[in-house]
């Protein structure tokens, strides 16, 4: 279900902020973007994954860009924005509530508790109950998300991995005593059959906010599934 703001306008990011109870991060900007466009330093492993984002190679510089004029989602690429040539701008952040669901370690058999997605006020969301999968907004929580916090509540570690499934590689959850990953396809299904089965997202709700940008969010709203 896709909301009505996102066929018009998105709403006022104070409202949203003063509804979500946590205030709007200041924005942090941009700049300089040179005559190149944004500048990136891309690992070998990770240059199809950019790719797939709409980095290019620009051969006089030797250098991995963002071409000038193309409309830059700059969370998208935020992973490889050459931090001593620019600052990033997210814009602001609503608090977004983690879900996730107590499973098995496909390897060791550890308990853990795999990340399922984010709710936020359902405005932000196409889901009209305000969730949001975690594969959407998984590199922005990574980023706030100390990895001791998240082990404290069962969580394995969050960061860059390759899988057969997803060959050009993304953030994933991992297992808390083996780090191998969590079955992000299987976390999504469970999800869903507990939805039909008619539960909440209250027994699924982890005791941990953190702020997800406003653009992170609209982009997944828009994003197809």
């Amino acid at each position: 279900m896709r909301r009505p703001w996102a066929r018009r306008s998105p709403p006022e990011v104070a409202w949203l902020a003063a509804r979500s109870g946590v205030g709007a991060v200041p924005p942090r900007s941009v700049g300089p973007v040179t005559s190149d466009g944004l500048l990136l330093d891309i690992p070998p492993a990770e240059q199809t994954a950019a790719q797939a984002r709409g980095a290019v190679w620009d051969d006089p510089n030797q250098r991995w860009c963002v071409p000038a004029g193309h409309p830059v989602e700059t969370h998208r690429f935020r992973r490889w924005i050459d931090r001593d040539r620019m600052f990033v701008d997210d814009g602001p952040a609503v608090a977004a509530r983690l879900v996730g669901l107590q499973t098995y370690c496909a390897r060791c058999g550890l308990p853990v508790v795999a990340l399922a997605g984010v709710l936020v006020v359902p405005e932000l969301a196409a889901d009209p109950d305000g969730f949001v999968p975690f594969d959407d907004v998984a590199e922005a929580v990574a980023e706030v998300c100390h990895g001791q916090v998240l082990a404290g509540r069962g969580v394995g570690p969050l960061r860059w991995r390759h899988s057969a499934a997803v060959p050009q590689g993304r953030v994933t959850n991992g297992c808390a005593g083996c780090d191998a990953v969590v079955d992000s396809d299987g976390v999504a299904q469970a999800v869903a059959e507990h939805r039909d089965g008619g539960g909440s997202f209250a027994s699924l709700v982890l005791d941990l906010e953190v702020p997800v940008p406003v653009s992170v969010l609209e982009w997944a709203a828009r994003r197809p599934h």
